[in-house]
């Protein structure tokens, strides 16, 4: 059965080598989020259980070797295809199958006189930036 979602691909890398038993293998290594933003997630049936889990886990997974022309922009935000199939422990495991590319991912550093003007800024706050003093990250209250 086929799955289709929309993730955040973090990450994509084509290999061709020869493993331990001298067999060629090749393929993309993939990162990607389950994700279309990076809004805050907590996972509330964890909390119903009373743990905490809260963000994002990166899934890894390899794709066909000829699919790595399909990465246009990582990261970058695409339609994935994934199937459910049994492996050999005869357990279930989600495989990628097809990728479509949406869009382009972009972060811009504003600045406290840029956010401040911005129509929500009064309901955020400013913490200190841990790379540079002079940027801000800004968060809801």
């Amino acid at each position: 059965m086929d799955y289709k979602l929309t993730c955040i691909i973090l990450y994509a890398s084509q290999y061709s080598l020869e493993n331990e038993r001298r067999e060629h293998v090749d393929g993309v290594s993939v990162t990607l989020l389950p994700c279309e933003s990076l809004n805050p997630y907590e996972d509330l049936d964890a909390k119903a259980r009373g743990t905490v889990s809260k963000g994002y886990r990166p899934i890894k997974d390899t794709a066909p070797y000829d699919m790595a022309g399909s990465f246009i922009s990582v990261p970058g935000l695409y339609d994935v295809t994934m199937r459910m199939k049994t492996n050999a422990q005869g357990k279930g495991q989600m495989k990628l199958i097809s990728v479509n590319y949406i869009g382009e991912l972009k972060t811009t550093r504003l600045s406290s006189a840029a956010v401040a003007e911005m129509p929500a800024a009064k309901d955020e706050k400013p913490i200190d930036s841990l790379f540079n003093k002079e940027d801000k990250l800004y968060v809801k209250k």
